[in-house]
């Protein structure tokens, strides 16, 4: 015959698998290497609200300079790595990077901060950041970014043995 007291440990311990596992699940993802193109997918407004540090890896297609204002008023071209893709994920994921990671690789001794990026298979760990585009008459685009503010976030970078090398700047 079950208890009262029985029936609660049971719920009880099913409950604790049960969230374990979904723990697990959710660990899982965010020790997984993602594609630009799998975020973009649905995944990044998740990462995003839940403010999980991610791995992303991609080769770099393009280097942009991107006008980025401050709040105190000061204005900065700001790099940021373009992953190799569709349009899509083009236009709606990069890797900004700070001017004090870029110091520090250039004090490391590289010297030409875009060639040292441009085709390279790059692995970036932190956390998504997006950023509305309010457009007229649409419904607002979002894009998504990982901001590289430590040189400890930069886990790879190596040639990618299936490309070509190439100049393009966007």
């Amino acid at each position: 015959m079950t208890t009262p007291r029985g029936i609660t440990y049971l719920l009880l311990t099913a409950s604790l698998f049960w969230c374990l596992g979904v723990d697990e699940t959710i660990a899982a993802e965010r020790e997984r290497i993602w594609t630009p193109s799998e975020l973009i997918g649905g995944k990044a407004e998740a990462f995003w609200k839940g403010r999980s540090k991610l791995v992303v890896r991609f080769r770099v297609d393009a280097i942009r300079f991107v006008p980025t204002r401050y709040p105190d008023g000061s204005e900065r071209r700001v790099l940021h790595l373009v992953p190799f893709g569709d349009l899509h994920t083009r236009n709606d994921f990069s890797v900004p990077i700070s001017t004090r990671v870029l110091a520090a690789l250039k004090r490391g001794g590289i010297r030409d901060i875009e060639d040292y990026f441009l085709g390279k298979i790059v692995e970036v760990k932190g956390k998504i950041s997006a950023t509305p585009l309010h457009l007229i008459l649409s419904d607002t685009k979002w894009t998504y970014h990982i901001n590289v503010r430590k040189l400890e976030q930069l886990i790879r970078v190596e040639p990618d043995p299936a490309a070509s090398p190439r100049s393009r700047f966007v």
